[in-house]
């Protein structure tokens, strides 16, 4: 008799196995090769996954001023007959608004080096609207990624990271940025392709392996995270291609993470 309740128990066993073996192969099939049980068991709402995220997300605004000198005029130099020739200057005022995500607790920063580059004046807004002021430690244009430094008055939550590899078409992303200037504006939408090689006419640029998304970003989301659906950093985004609409790219989190590591170790962090 306890032979054969041991048969039936390794028969149902058998068959359990064999049925959890054959449904991971069919999402296995029906996902592309990127199934991820602990990825789906803990998918969030859009809400939940920024509010994940939200502390360790930054604004950036960036200003710089040229100054340009104007046509020579003749003028009287007051209190005299004698004439003199000047040359008005006036200043012109640039920004650059965006986004970025915290590397470390202590301040650094990840961004697109397009935001930065050239600027006088870096302003970075934290979570909780606290304003600090930045200072661009490096730039690689290759990727069009900057780190940069602010000291802020307290510890800071740094981004929790994703895998590229676990990411598969359709899949549910949300984008945070700061466009025209609205803070922590929040988009949400899919994967539409990974390793994407795309050229930027306006920048004589070709960037590879991005990730395409549906997302409709405007100026000012360049540099923000690009979220899963538990709210770990999967890419940091780029301003759409010029005349682009209703798509959008980012630079893949392994790449992006790669690139900040290997300068982060040459400055001694």
């Amino acid at each position: 008799m306890k032979i054969e309740k041991l048969y039936l128990f390794l028969v149902l066993l058998l068959v359990i196995v064999l049925g959890w073996i054959g449904f991971v192969l069919i999402q296995w099939t029906q996902g592309g090769g990127g199934y991820s049980p602990r990825a789906d068991s803990q998918d969030l709402t859009v809400a939940q996954a920024y509010a994940r995220a939200q502390k360790s997300i930054v604004s950036i605004n960036a200003e710089t001023t040229t100054f340009l000198q104007g046509q020579p005029k003749i003028a009287r130099q007051p209190g005299t007959q004698r004439k003199v020739v000047i040359r008005p200057v006036r200043g012109i005022k640039t920004s650059q608004k965006g986004a970025g995500v915290i590397l470390h607790r202590h301040g650094l920063i990840l961004t697109n080096a397009h935001v930065v580059q050239g600027q006088k004046t870096i302003e970075v807004i934290l979570w909780d609207d606290t304003v600090v002021s930045g200072e661009v430690l490096g730039v690689e244009m290759t990727y069009d990624l900057a780190i940069i430094r602010v000291k802020p008055p307290f510890p800071l939550q740094e981004i929790r990271y994703g895998r590229t590899a676990q990411l598969v078409r359709g899949q549910r992303v949300v984008a945070v940025g700061n466009p025209y200037g609205l803070e922590h504006s929040v988009s949400a939408g899919v994967i539409s392709a990974t390793q994407r090689d795309i050229a930027w006419r306006d920048k004589n640029l070709v960037y590879e392996n991005l990730i395409q998304t549906d997302i409709d970003l405007n100026i000012g989301n360049s540099g923000g995270p690009l979220l899963n659906m538990t709210g770990e950093l999967v890419g940091i985004n780029l301003a759409a291609p010029v005349g682009a609409q209703g798509i959008s790219f980012a630079i893949d989190v392994d790449t992006a993470r790669k690139v900040a590591a290997s300068y982060l170790k040459d400055i001694g962090y």
